[in-house]
């Protein structure tokens, strides 16, 4: 497993700092570059659905992984090289998995976030360790995104270091929304545009605030956004447009809100899990500004790191995490109230890093890492 129970990815990042140049340390830095332009691979592991989760390793090519991130069509993830500082990324064509490197430009590709539009245009938001920078990837859907050639790579916002906690949602007109963490100032920010053209702005300024972002686009337009205030132990929530956002408290019940993951329904209720630090809990807290409700999901163990969440059109919501104490993944599911929880992965120190999303048919997609030892570790993916 990569982390202790009672260091945030916060301090991982700092540590990260102080062991740049160490390359077996394990942490979210990682030194080195892979070559320029590489050919794709590709590895068996057709999605099979069913009663129970089938799991398969998708990339066991060195220490890779780390921050994944999937979006659905036919499924993609975008992920981190640890042990080159890559982006990679993996494409499943309906009989194998396909994978490429899309950044070699430095350490680039930790808090990858990936999504997809309807023609096949694929978006990924990534930290660039090196320079402290957010950078952003497009392919379009009209190329073979497993060719690193067809992809275009820019960088988003360099004003600081920013970047990290990078998440990304996209409209149906095509327009990018990120929001993302500047360390220097401790604030939280947010990018729109497209590709060549993206402002960016200050959301959250008060100290501390921004880290473990997420984000999601409404379907009237409104953008919201779940992050930690690592000053005030407390989760956080802000929603509007552009230059118009209104920043609001959800949970200060005890030090809440790392590994933060947000989803809207269909009539516009927010749905958030987060990680309780203080009692080593997965929560959830659901309702619309000004009016959210919380509670607990698993309290079985310290559970509630790397959570991930998704949203039926029914309502139904999806939970994935890890299980630090046993080191497994976890998967929960119900509506508030009434949540099932169960193992899915316990073959090995799996589950951190996970990404979830559902299907239309109602298929469950879980991304995550499986640790193997410091300097190796594998991408893998559970299916049902």
């Amino acid at each position: 497993m990569i982390k202790n129970n009672n260091i945030s990815q916060y301090t991982e990042t700092l540590l990260c700092l102080l062991f740049v140049f160490a390359l077996t340390v394990s942490c979210g830095g990682g030194g080195g570059s892979g070559s320029s332009s590489p050919p794709a691979s590709s590895s068996s592991g057709t999605p099979v659905s069913g009663t129970a989760f089938s799991t398969s390793v998708i990339d066991n090519n060195g220490d890779v992984g780390w921050y994944t991130s999937i979006a659905p069509g036919s499924i993609h993830i975008a992920y981190y090289d640890a042990e080159n500082g890559n982006l990679k990324y993996a494409f499943h064509d309906g009989s194998s998995w396909n994978i490429a490197i899309i950044d070699s430009t430095g350490d680039v590709g930790m808090h990858a976030s990936i999504a997809v539009e309807t023609d096949g245009t694929v978006h990924i938001s990534y930290y660039d360790f090196d320079n402290g920078a957010l950078k952003y990837a497009v392919c379009s859907g009209a190329s073979d995104c497993t060719q690193t050639t067809n992809w275009s790579a820019e960088v988003v916002d360099n004003s600081a270091d920013v970047g990290e906690y990078a998440s990304l949602a996209v409209e149906t007109d095509g327009t990018v929304h990120i929001s993302y963490y500047d360390y220097d100032n401790g604030t939280l920010k947010y990018a729109r545009g497209t590709a060549g053209s993206f402002t960016s702005e200050v959301v959250d300024s008060a100290s501390d605030a921004g880290m473990y972002s997420s984000i999601a686009v409404a379907p009237d337009r409104s953008v919201h956004i779940s992050y930690y205030d690592i000053n005030n132990g407390t989760l956080k929530y802000a929603t509007g447009t552009a230059s118009s956002f209104s920043p609001e408290t959800v949970d200060s019940s005890a030090d809440v809100g790392e590994n933060s993951s947000i989803a809207i329904a269909s009539d516009g209720t927010v749905h958030i899990s987060y990680y309780d630090v203080d009692n080593s809990n997965l929560k959830y807290a659901t309702g619309r500004s000004g009016a959210f409700t919380s509670e607990t999901i698993d309290s079985s163990a310290d559970v509630g790191e790397y959570s991930s969440i998704a949203v039926e059109s029914d309502g139904t919501v999806h939970f994935s995490y890890y299980d630090y104490d046993n080191e497994n993944l976890k998967y929960a599911s119900g509506t508030s109230g009434s949540f099932d929880t169960e193992t899915v992965d316990s073959t090995a120190a799996v589950g951190e890093y996970s990404s979830i999303l559902v299907a239309s048919d109602g298929t469950v997609h879980i991304s995550y890492y499986n640790y193997v030892n410091i300097n190796s570790g594998y991408l893998k993916y559970a299916v049902r």
